[in-house]
């Protein structure tokens, strides 16, 4: 099912230069008793459940992704998602300030990938004393210099919307689908059902 995953996503992938990170809640009832969930962020409350991080690009095509309880960050899951997708020399990655972190710069700079990620302090003044990724520096002047580099980052949202609206898409999770490994299984599903659709719509044949 993995390789099957793979080689649709690379079907589905159109060359883009420009990829969006971001993670979407999959949460549960206050009163479930699976021992996998955690509780954590979900879209600005506390929540608990899992969440889905992937990376897309700007069609909606999952280039990469991972399923992890709530209480895993969105920046240690992401670490993964950049190993997973590996060498992207040339290629901007656009998050928002829950990215804003020197060991992700570092760890997508070592890829070729330039991450750009809203500041997570917006009125804070210069970068401080601390020493900063050169990769985080340079992201800051590229935004300086062009305040809508991070226009498209907004687009993940369309891509979860999509993943949710088409059909057997991604709904929130039954109530016969629970532990980590029973979720991430029921997740690759519906990303396979998501990525026939692009396929279809793009007339692509598969072998």
């Amino acid at each position: 099912v993995k390789r099957l995953l793979r080689s649709m996503r690379v079907a589905c992938r159109d060359g883009s230069m420009t990829l969006i990170v971001d993670g979407k809640p999959l949460t549960v009832s206050g009163n479930s008793a699976d021992r996998d969930v955690g509780f954590g962020r979900a879209c600005g409350l506390m929540g608990k459940g899992y969440r889905l991080m992937a990376i897309a690009d700007l069609a909606g095509n999952v280039w990469a992704f991972s399923v992890q309880c709530l209480k895993v960050s969105e920046q240690a899951a992401t670490m993964g998602l950049l190993d997973e997708l590996g060498p992207r020399p040339g290629t901007v990655l656009l998050g928002d300030g829950n990215f804003d972190c020197n060991k992700l710069y570092e760890r997508a700079g070592g890829y070729g990938i330039q991450l750009v990620a809203a500041r997570r302090y917006k009125h804070a003044r210069g970068v401080g004393h601390h020493r900063h990724s050169e990769h985080r520096l340079r992201a800051l002047v590229m935004m300086e210099k062009d305040p809508y580099v991070l226009r498209d980052r907004s687009r993940i949202e369309g891509v979860f919307g999509t993943l949710g609206n088409v059909v057997g898409g991604l709904s929130p999770l039954p109530n016969a689908v629970r532990g980590l490994r029973r979720v991430e299984r029921w997740v690759t599903g519906k990303l396979i059902i998501d990525a026939l659709h692009r396929l279809r719509r793009r007339g692509t044949r598969i072998a």
